[in-house]
């Protein structure tokens, strides 16, 4: 499940770097009902959920569908994306396989607004999923993107959106970790 930051900080161009690198990542995996499957939910003042894990079941659908994701802005309500996903997006329905491990890739160039609420809302999700937090550029808050994710390991910092495409391996490497299926 990718977790990306849509808020005003960001602006248009920096977010379609964000959906750039999360095709470029999605172009590494075998994608179908059992093999790998992607959802995406964005957030800025609210999560939106732009669609779950088994709403496309082939990398061109998955593809198609992350272009035509909308940039929305507002301010960076991490708390309630993380919250958002823990709740409603690993549930049968929505896709998830109990045989696959479950991850959720969070994007963010910022600080949340409310940090104890996302630190609250990010540890119950970590007993659910792995966690990778990935910042982008000078303003993220470090703290926060070590809270967020699994362990160090699962934390990337980039200097900025140009650069996201430098992690697409080592993101594959973290997700990976040896499972041969599993939801993102």
């Amino acid at each position: 499940m990718f977790v990306l930051d849509s808020s005003a900080s960001e602006g248009t161009l920096n977010f379609h770097k964000q959906l750039d690198f999360v095709s470029r990542v999605v172009n590494d995996f075998q994608i179908g009902p059992q093999n790998v499957q992607i959802g995406v939910l964005t957030f800025a003042d609210q999560p939106a959920l732009q669609f779950n894990l088994n709403q496309y079941t082939d990398k061109q659908a998955v593809l198609n569908a992350i272009q035509r994701i909308p940039y929305a802005s507002g301010v960076t309500y991490t708390d309630k994306a993380l919250t958002y996903v823990n709740q409603n997006m690993f549930t049968a329905s929505n896709g998830a396989r109990n045989d696959a491990k479950h991850y959720v890739i969070v994007l963010t160039d910022g600080a949340s607004t409310d940090s104890a609420a996302t630190i609250k809302a990010a540890t119950t999700l970590k007993q659910n999923v792995d966690v990778i937090a990935i910042g982008i550029g000078s303003n993220t808050n470090q703290n926060e993107l070590n809270t967020i994710a699994s362990d160090a390991q699962h934390v990337f910092t980039v200097t900025d959106f140009d650069a996201l495409r430098t992690l697409r391996t080592d993101i594959k490497a973290a997700a990976c970790e040896g499972t041969a299926t599993f939801n993102t």
